[in-house]
């Protein structure tokens, strides 16, 4: 469809241009759901091999001195240079140097004869260089990092989940998930609800909350991406009227002495008290 999509449209009548523009945007609003999904996967794999690997290496650590003396089965007893590794009888990768290609963090030795493919996928996550998944997801996908953060927010919140027993357990944000599944809601959309949600979760009971969710669903599915964002500020500032506190941080920067503009052709200085603290 892509390669004559071009040549297409220039045959179509307005009903028809406009039937293909709906289509894809619904199109766009499956794969944009299909994102936060392949975000949630990564960050849920990502993380259970972190432990996993971890383990498998406390399994396979011997415990060593600071000293770098030639005992049996270390690459100095063996002939082997400095920064190399070799496989023990147990399968295991002994010596090597992190970052060492052949070294214990390296893909090439991790894939190597005697090494699980499991164990070596786990490891691999471990060192992959990467602080968190939203900086693996900026990388490996070619997006921005806010933009990486706002997929593993969204996933986090509208897709169900697995507690510790591995029992399913519903989304936070079911009504708005199930609307973003479905290709009702887009999930640019869905962040301005999510956001205004949690500004006000300290400040109001479940089902307050549980209203203020499916009224901003209900406007995004209806309208547009300006009106839903005025409708969340609504709904913020009438739950949370005094809005959030400021930081003591923020009142030292109010507090002092200060010029005014100028009025009548003078400048005019003020001064500014404000409690820190509570004093």
């Amino acid at each position: 469809m892509g390669s004559t999509a071009v040549q297409d449209a220039a045959l179509w009548d307005f009903r028809a241009a406009s039937d293909f523009a709906g289509g894809v945007e619904e199109l766009s609003r499956r794969v944009e759901f299909l994102q936060l999904v392949a975000a949630g996967a990564v960050d849920r794999t990502r993380t259970q091999a972190s432990p996993a690997a971890a383990a498998g290496a406390w399994a396979g650590a011997s415990w060593t001195t600071g000293w770098r003396g030639d005992a049996p089965g270390t690459a100095a007893a063996s002939g082997a240079p400095s920064g190399t590794v070799s496989a023990g009888t147990d399968g295991r990768i002994n010596g090597g140097t992190d970052g060492v290609p052949g070294s214990a963090a390296s893909p090439d030795a991790l894939t190597g004869e005697g090494v699980p493919w499991d164990a070596a996928g786990d490891a691999a996550v471990v060192d992959d260089g990467y602080r968190n998944t939203a900086e693996f997801l900026r990388a490996r996908l070619r997006i921005s990092a806010p933009e990486a953060r706002r997929r593993l927010a969204l996933a986090g919140g509208l897709l169900p989940r697995r507690g510790l027993t591995g029992q399913p357990v519903p989304a936070v944000h079911a009504e708005l998930g199930a609307a973003v599944a479905s290709g009702e809601v887009a999930s640019r959309a869905a962040t301005v609800i999510t956001a205004a949600l949690e500004k006000v979760r300290h400040v109001c009971d479940a089902g307050a909350l549980g209203r203020m969710e499916h009224a901003l669903t209900r406007t995004a599915a209806e309208n547009d991406a300006d009106f839903l964002a005025r409708v969340a500020r609504g709904w913020a500032d009438a739950l949370d009227q005094d809005g959030a506190e400021p930081s003591e941080e923020l009142l030292r920067q109010l507090q002092g002495a200060f010029i005014r503009r100028r009025r009548h052709g003078l400048h005019h200085r003020g001064c500014q008290i404000v409690c820190v603290g509570g004093l």
